[in-house]
């Protein structure tokens, strides 16, 4: 049996799911056709990477003061429900399902479900991951290794590593947490309905972005010279602004690819694997342009911030001192402070670099869940670009936030995209 310690944030995100009964966790739906689909090849293949992944095989223990990922020498178990597909749009109402279902401890941290389609070859995978393990994960490469060992069970598994190795990552950067300006005033938005926290259930809505609108995001990048972060960042704000018709001060939590400063880097295959929370601070009116928020975002982005030790299984020296300020900060928030105080949140998943193409599984589609059942987030935003379209996760927590608001919110950020 293996022993590591929860980082910071690993700590943060499993106090809170203890607490809060769901809060961090992402769920990640790949929609596939295969012709005679065999469950049995397929949970043979889920047991072969799990076997092949250390943190496939994690349970999560309380020791002392934090908690412990404790790592089984082998599987004990395949954590995988096969249920008969009846619709087409079925898919939608599990993956909120998976999102509000909570991971035990002693379960591994993560689970699958198998919607089996037996009238035709379209069936959707959704994978369900904790946070303290998922960013150690790219989830494509994960679903494009079971297809390829769906196909060929004997293939060497030394190709199938799905996460960096974690010992050696972040442990020379030295940034400093950023703070608010100093004329900054949070603008309060309460959300439509105060409900307990153990009441709160995560919505998500999926929108696979049309081919043609997608290449004129790409095109009014280019022509901006704006990156896609600045854009869907400035996009997220500007319809938050839109649908509340009113100016906001706001914080924006953006998940960044930290590659570049991972010593020894990591290959370009592991999308998520290193990730860390990039706080930006905006006044929006509705009628601010997206240049102008843009270049607000792109200006904070080039400053310090703190990075966070998701993926350290030690916590340097240089995190200790805010280590217990973020973990009060954000457990505080997570208590019921029932106003939109954090943010909205976006993550670029990134580009999808597999081909999805394999003998006997062909990957159509690709869905981001997060589970935010506890948080003081409005929105959160998953983007990934699959193949030449992209694929939009967008979760909001009910009942805080009513469907109509939502609604209005997705409208409007959707109206500004085609506009581009």
């Amino acid at each position: 049996m293996e022993y590591r310690a929860l980082g910071t944030t690993e700590e943060v995100c499993h106090i809170s799911q203890d607490s809060a009964y769901g809060h961090g966790m992402l769920v990640a739906l790949a929609q596939f056709t295969c012709e005679q689909l065999s469950v049995k090849k397929l949970q043979a293949a889920i047991k072969c990477l799990q076997q092949s992944q250390p943190l496939l095989r994690a349970c999560i223990e309380k020791k002392g003061i934090g908690h412990y990922l404790m790592i089984d020498s082998k599987v004990r178990q395949t954590p995988l429900q096969v249920i008969e597909r009846k619709d087409g749009e079925q898919w939608k109402k599990e993956l909120e399902n998976q999102l509000n279902l909570r991971l035990k401890n002693n379960e591994y941290q993560w689970r699958m479900l198998l919607l089996n389609n037996p009238r035709n070859n379209t069936h959707e995978l959704l994978l369900t991951i904790n946070y303290s393990i998922a960013d150690s994960f790219s989830v494509a490469a994960l679903f494009n290794s079971l297809w390829q060992l769906y196909d060929n069970p004997e293939i060497m598994l030394v190709s199938h590593r799905l996460q960096p190795p974690v010992e050696t990552h972040l442990t020379h950067l030295k940034k400093t947490m950023q703070l608010p300006p100093t004329d900054f005033l949070l603008t309060p938005m309460p959300y439509d309905q105060s409900n307990p926290v153990t009441k709160r259930r995560t919505r998500t809505e999926c929108i696979a972005v049309p081919a043609n609108v997608t290449k004129r995001v790409i095109a009014f990048c280019n022509k901006q010279d704006m990156s896609e972060d600045a854009l869907f960042n400035a996009l997220m704000l500007k319809a938050l602004a839109q649908t509340f018709n009113k100016t906001i001060s706001t914080y924006q939590h953006t998940l960044i690819n930290l590659r570049p400063f991972c010593e020894p880097p990591i290959i370009s295959n592991y999308l998520s694997s290193c990730a860390s929370l990039l706080t930006t601070y905006h006044q929006t009116a509705p009628n601010t342009s997206l240049q102008e928020l843009a270049n607000q975002f792109k200006q904070q982005h080039n400053k310090d911030n703190i990075t966070l030790d998701a993926l350290l299984p030690i916590i340097p020296d240089v995190y200790k001192g805010h280590a217990m300020v973020i973990t009060h900060s954000v457990m505080g928030l997570l208590m019921g402070n029932d106003r939109f105080s954090m943010g909205p949140m976006v993550s670029n998943i990134g580009q999808i670099t597999v081909s999805g193409d394999n003998n006997s599984i062909h990957w159509q589609s690709l869905y981001f869940g997060n589970s935010q059942q506890a948080a003081t987030i409005p929105v959160a935003l998953n983007i990934a670009l699959f193949h030449d379209h992209y694929m939009m996760s967008l979760s909001y927590t009910q009942p805080m936030l009513a469907e109509e608001t939502a609604q209005l919110f997705i409208a409007n950020f959707m109206g500004l995209m085609k506009t581009l």
